[in-house]
């Protein structure tokens, strides 16, 4: 019997579209996995940390891009965030 394909929610589409491609890129199936079993907070983070990790990816070879699962499993959108954040607070006003 054939597994059964997962229902992707919108958000993870979203998430995964922000990503970086890597040669290998795998399947969607673990690292959606992976997004379900993080809290909001966490994948709020996640989401917005993507396109940060994929412009600092874009000019690496693409066998050296970590797999998303691995990114994912491995809490690395935590240093994404907090540079796209520092980005945000150098660009805002008065704050």
């Amino acid at each position: 019997k054939a597994a059964k394909k997962p229902e992707y929610t919108k958000e993870f589409d979203e998430f995964y579209d922000a990503c970086p491609t890597p040669s290998k890129r795998g399947g969607k199936a673990e690292p959606f996995k992976i997004w379900g079993s993080l809290d909001a907070e966490d994948r709020s983070l996640a989401l917005k940390a993507a396109p940060t990790w994929k412009r600092q990816m874009a000019s690496r070879d693409p066998d050296k891009v970590p797999h998303l699962a691995t990114w994912l499993n491995q809490r690395r959108w935590e240093g994404f965030a907090d540079q796209s954040k520092e980005r945000e607070m150098a660009w805002a006003p008065g704050i």
